[in-house]
């Protein structure tokens, strides 16, 4: 596994990516769809744009999703 921190003259490793790294995490947990952008934190796992629509419907007492690229300011 990686490490958080890169080493001296290395380039640090985007948010997203460390997750994505994650086995598991390279498709949709709904519907295997790949490179998914949005997260449920409170069951986490990653989700695509449609399934994050279903577990947004869900409420946030189930699910709370968040699209990736606005926590991490991509």
């Amino acid at each position: 596994m990686r490490g958080l921190l890169p080493a001296s003259g290395e380039q640090m490793e985007r948010p997203i990516d460390i997750l994505r790294c994650v086995s598991g995490n390279e498709v949709c947990a709904d519907c295997n769809t790949s490179d998914p952008d949005w997260a449920s934190l409170n069951l986490g796992v990653l989700l695509c744009i449609e399934c994050s629509g279903v577990h947004r419907n869900l409420g946030v007492h189930i699910s709370k999703v968040i699209f990736l690229f606005c926590v991490f300011g991509m």
